[in-house]
Order: C-alpha cells, then sequence, then structure tokens
C-alpha cells in the first residue's frame, strides 16, 4: 500500500468525487464530520491538518488527520468533531496499523472513532475506550418516534409541550427557523455558549481564534451531497432565545453547539428547539439525529438507540504505545472515571467552577 500526503486543498477533482462516492454508497461514513468539505474547512484554521491519499491493490482510500509533532498525529479536528475515520469501503483490507506505516506515523490519537472501524485497530498496539453516542432515529417519522419514546421517557415531552405554552403566552409566538445564514445572529449563540462554558467550569472552545472562525466558515459550506453548516434558531415574540450550530448530510444531523440566552431559561427553550429540529429533520429525510457521545440526561431521555465511538490511539511498536501510555493513560483514567457517573460529572463540574470563581476573585485583588 503506498500513500501520498496532501493539504486537504490540494486534493484533485477526481479525489474529492472519489471521497464523496464512498460516503454516498457506504451509509456508515455518511457523517457529515467525515466530509471532504469539513476536512478543507478545518484545514483553513488548522495549517497542519493533512490527508493521506492511498492506493492499494485497485482501492483508494482516504486518512484525514493533523500532524501534531514529527510522525505524531490525531484525527482530524481532535476534540471538535464528533465523528473520526478512514475514508474507505468496508471490504478494503487496511489497518490503521499499515495505514500508519504508509503514512510514516509512529502514533495517531482518536476520541470519536466511528464503531465500524474498530476491527481496523486490532493489528495494532494502542488504548481504546468504547463510548455510547445517543441518537434519534427517525426513520419511521416524528410522530412514531415520539409515540415510542413516551414509553421510556413519559414526562419529557408532556413537560416541554407546558414549557412551549407558556413560553409563548408569556413572551411571545415561537418562529422556528431551521436554518439561518446571519453571522451577527451566530455571534449571540456563540457568545451563550462561551457563558456556559464559564459557568461550568469547562475551557471556552471558542476563547480560541481559529475554533470560533472555523464555525462561521461552516455556516457558509456546503457541499454537493447536500452537506454543509447547520445554524437552527428559535424566537418568541422578538427575543431569539435558543440557537444551535451544528452539521448536516443528507440523511444525518449532528447535534454539537446548542446555547440559549439565560434569560429564558426556566421555558427551557434548549430542549423546545431540540425537539423542533428533530420533527424538521423527519420531515426532510434526516433519518439519523445524532446527540454525540456523553451521559447528560436529556440524551438519555430522548435517545431511541445508541450508536459506538472509541477514544485512545494506536501505534506502530510497543514503545511508542508505552511512552505515550506512561503521560497519557493517567489522565484518561481520571477522565473517563469522572464519565461514567453522572453524580462524578455533577461533582467535578461543581469543583471547576468553585475553582474559576476563586480564580477570578484572585485575580481582581491583584
Amino acid at each position: 500500500m503506498t500513500a501520498s500526503i496532501v493539504r486537504p486543498t490540494e486534493l484533485g477533482e477526481g479525489e474529492l468525487l472519489r471521497w464523496a462516492q464512498l460516503q454516498e454508497t457506504h451509509p456508515e461514513l455518511g457523517n457529515p464530520f467525515l466530509s471532504s468539505s469539513f476536512a478543507v474547512a478545518v484545514s483553513r484554521r488548522f495549517p497542519r491538518t493533512r490527508v493521506a491519499v492511498f492506493e492499494c491493490d485497485g482501492f483508494q482510500g482516504f486518512l484525514p488527520f493533523e500532524m501534531r509533532f514529527p510522525r505524531f498525529g490525531s484525527s482530524l479536528a481532535l476534540g471538535l468533531s464528533d465523528a473520526q475515520a478512514a475514508i474507505v469501503s468496508p471490504e478494503a483490507p487496511v489497518t490503521f496499523g499499515a495505514m500508519l506505516d504508509s503514512c510514516g506515523l509512529e502514533l495517531l490519537l482518536f476520541d470519536h472513532l466511528v464503531g465500524h472501524q474498530f476491527a481496523r485497530l486490532t493489528d495494532s498496539p494502542g488504548r481504546r475506550n468504547a463510548h455510547a453516542s445517543p441518537t434519534l432515529d427517525l426513520s419511521a417519522g416524528y410522530t412514531a418516534y415520539v409515540a415510542a419514546q413516551r414509553q421510556v421517557s413519559k414526562t419529557v415531552f408532556s413537560f416541554t409541550n407546558r414549557r412551549r405554552r407558556q413560553l409563548e403566552r408569556e413572551v411571545g409566538p415561537l418562529q422556528f427557523t431551521s436554518h439561518s445564514t446571519d453571522h451577527a445572529l451566530l455571534d449571540k449563540v456563540l457568545r451563550w455558549k462561551s457563558m456556559q462554558y464559564q459557568q461550568t467550569g469547562r475551557p471556552d472552545l471558542f476563547a480560541a481564534p481559529r475554533v470560533y472562525g472555523l464555525i462561521h466558515d461552516l455556516l457558509d459550506t456546503h457541499d454537493a451531497l447536500g452537506g454543509g453548516g447547520a445554524f437552527s434558531v428559535l424566537t418568541a415574540g422578538d427575543h431569539v432565545v435558543a440557537g444551535h450550530f451544528g452539521l448536516r448530510s443528507s440523511s444525518i444531523l449532528s447535534y454539537w453547539f446548542p446555547a440559549y440566552d439565560p434569560m429564558f431559561g426556566q421555558y427551557s427553550p434548549g430542549m423546545i428547539l431540540l425537539l423542533e429540529m428533530a420533527s424538521e429533520c423527519a420531515e426532510h429525510g434526516i433519518h439519523r439525529f445524532d446527540l454525540g457521545k456523553g451521559g447528560e440526561p436529556y440524551k438519555q431521555r430522548l435517545a431511541s438507540t445508541n450508536s459506538s465511538v472509541c477514544s485512545g490511539y494506536v501505534s506502530r511498536g510497543a514503545w511508542s504505545s508505552a511512552a505515550y501510555s506512561f503521560f497519557a493513560v493517567p489522565r484518561d483514567m481520571v477522565v473517563n472515571f469522572i464519565l461514567e457517573s453522572p453524580k462524578r460529572r455533577r461533582v467535578a463540574r461543581a469543583g471547576l467552577r468553585h475553582l474559576r470563581s476563586v480564580t477570578k476573585s484572585a485575580y481582581h485583588r491583584e
């Protein structure tokens, strides 16, 4: 197997067409985070983004990644993307070990490797943790989804409908916009999301200019398969109360950055918007609404099924695996221990909020 390493913007028309054909032919590759348009957008903000173009026994495939250090890489948009994979047909006899050999990489990190590619990891050393990624199955339509889900979550829909009526009564008529191209409005929603990150003690992703810029770039990104940025907005009267920015393909919507105006938090506008989005998806033939990995209670109440993603790394040899494990495994064990329990997550977030408030107080006293 041979591989040429290029920037995504250097892919030829034939290569982009082959990438699109692989996604269109194989539904397991249909996630919008796996599209060439996402790789190109990321590369414009993250200049170390590369794509390995593979040729072997008549098949062609692609591995988008970021070169972190010499011979050390990570899957595309590590820490941002909700799906990572090699873009190859399921029958292609290629493993991640072989891909690393062809690319000259010693180690590749990932945090959302899609489940159908786990088998491609078995020939190489590494460490992997599987995670459930809650999903709404809308293939039978929104009404059928709600009817089935009421058997599992008896109160979530009635509670949200009550909040919806209260919001309309006390603030104004609701209007749902499935896709807005308003960059100023996107700015407002991202500011709400930044506030949420800060209040929960989590790192603010949008404090990094390149992440902030990427989201705005993706708002204007659309590909030949009907995918690209998806920016939904909920308005009550004259007030924008909630928004969500994610990615969509012809059959999948990925739930990525939801946020709401804290002034209207008592009405659960984020949940109202989510259900509006689900209804819109079903109406337009989007059969899968991916909520992303995580055990948040609302995901567990709404999910009708789960897909699998994997975090960890794969390496070419025992020495690189051992070296990385020495530094990374203790941290990963702590993170996974916390994420496995809603109670531990709440305690950790409370601790982070307290630490942030203490740090701010110390800063203002100086």
